[in-house]
């Protein structure tokens, strides 16, 4: 006997039957009328199976295919935001999507603190559900909301403050308001000049998103810094 157990609520399991003893050959009778000792399309359940061998000797067997959910997602790691700020949640692709408020987008906004969850499924109508905590931490480190490249050597330039040796795995990238990137780092301790090709633009504000972790804790965070000239 090989049954081949079926995804989720799905008919696409399986089973195989090898007879032996008796005398060949066999006759093979599933309960839904079925005529070989192969049977495929079967969805979780019991299956009885007559077999009859040359001399009509019959024994009933059963046959047992369970459910399988392969299907898996993942949230991420709980992370801390800070008061204003924002974290996309992006699970990956799947078929559909229900977050805890009932939405149905593929992604999800965060703007506070809380527990998020997501339940997908695909084709095969397998589901999946993950959690995430997202708490209110700003854990030391901030980015200026506007700074002043006038070399007067105060505020300067532009990037992550506060306990910058203990930050790993970090990035950060800048954009003009027409969505072309015109900063990027991985070092903690490199800031942007706000210049552009080395030409001082009028007075103008930028996004920003930055990755990084720091006291073992992983923070997304994204804002808009204003350079003034």
């Amino acid at each position: 006997m090989q049954p081949r157990n079926a995804k989720c609520i799905g008919t696409n399991g399986s089973a195989t039957l090898n007879a032996t003893g008796g005398t060949s050959p066999y006759n093979y009778l599933w309960m839904d009328g079925i005529n070989s000792n192969m049977h495929s399309d079967l969805k979780q359940g019991i299956y009885i199976v007559k077999i009859t061998d040359a001399n009509n000797c019959v024994i009933d067997t059963s046959v047992s295919v369970n459910t399988i959910n392969p299907l898996k997602v993942s949230l991420g790691k709980d992370t801390g935001i800070c008061s204003g700020e924002t974290l996309l949640l992006s699970p990956g692709n799947y078929a559909a999507y229900r977050w805890q408020d009932g939405s149905t987008n593929s992604t999800y906004l965060v703007q506070k603190e809380g527990t998020y969850f997501v339940t997908v499924n695909d084709d095969e109508h397998c589901y999946a559900t993950d959690t995430i905590n997202i708490y209110k931490d700003c854990g030391g480190i901030y980015f200026p909301a506007a700074f002043t490249p006038n070399g007067d050597g105060l505020n300067d330039d532009f990037g992550v403050i506060g306990g910058v040796t203990l930050i790993s795995n970090y990035t950060l990238k800048i954009y003009n308001r027409w969505g072309n990137l015109v900063f990027t780092t991985s070092d903690p301790g490199k800031r942007w000049k706000g210049n552009l090709n080395n030409q001082h633009n009028a007075t103008e504000t930028y996004s920003w998103f930055a990755k990084f972790n720091y006291q073992n804790k992983t923070y997304q965070r994204k804002g808009t810094t204003t350079v003034i000239y």
